[in-house]
């Protein structure tokens, strides 16, 4: 059971990068000079987000190959 729960939580956490990514991407393309008052590229908040999922997936898979 709790392998299966693992997997729908990595998969929920990927789905959510993809649809944040998309939606960062065409808000982006509909309002880029609302960007041009940051000083941090546009794409930043994907980065950040993309490195908080990565690292979560991680210990997720660990979590699963320990389980094992």
């Amino acid at each position: 059971k709790a392998n299966w729960l693992i997997n729908i939580i990595m998969g929920a956490m990927a789905a959510f990068f993809v649809g944040y990514s998309g939606y960062e991407c065409i808000f982006y393309l509909r309002h880029s000079s609302d960007y041009m008052l940051y000083s941090a590229p546009w794409y930043t908040g994907i980065i950040l987000c993309g490195i908080l999922i990565a690292v979560i997936e991680i210990i997720l898979v660990i979590i699963k190959i320990v389980m094992r």
